[in-house]
């Protein structure tokens, strides 16, 4: 086993960075006072010593990744969404001016195809950024918070596998 500067197995993602079996989402860490953690399947993941709700509060729909665009190893920028984003989500950004300069965290938790529980294989950080701008949308009967993440700094970093960007987004 060896791990790379966050403390993760990197030997499981080299071992099955090809494998088709193994099922992948995303866990996104906004790091509001407390930190909000959501995780992109329809179950909450326990991973990195948290627990990432898999559901919003609403109707039980995950959030999602839409786009992480990365250069050289560094992210430029990417966009999560959030259905049915709870007043208390609004909230706080209203608090903060919008959130700009927030820490965003995006990982990938990868769950071997025998794996039935809710602890990762593997949990590898995807990149991370600060909140550029949040965009609310009520027009289709939810609230639909889109949250564009911007590159900053040496510590926008992130790990694109070697594979489709489509099969990333789920």
């Amino acid at each position: 086993r060896s791990e790379d500067d966050e403390g993760e197995n990197v030997s499981y993602r080299d071992d099955h960075a090809r494998d088709a079996s193994v099922r992948k989402w995303n866990l996104i860490e906004i790091q509001f006072t407390p930190t909000l953690r959501l995780a992109t399947c329809d179950f909450d993941v326990v991973a990195l010593s948290n627990v990432w709700l898999g559901r919003t509060l609403g109707n039980g729909r995950p959030c999602s990744v839409q786009s992480i665009s990365m250069a050289g190893g560094v992210l430029n920028s990417a966009v999560i969404q959030i259905p049915d984003a709870d007043n208390l989500i609004f909230g706080i950004l209203r608090g903060l001016g919008g959130g700009q300069g927030v820490g965003v965290n995006i990982f990938e938790a990868w769950f071997d195809a025998a794996n039935e529980t809710s602890t990762p294989d593997g949990t590898y950080l995807r990149a991370a950024g600060e909140i550029d701008s949040p965009e609310k949308d009520s027009t289709g009967g939810t609230d639909l918070l889109t949250i564009n993440i911007l590159g900053v700094g040496k510590g926008s970093s992130g790990y694109l596998p070697p594979r489709l960007m489509s099969a990333l987004t789920k």
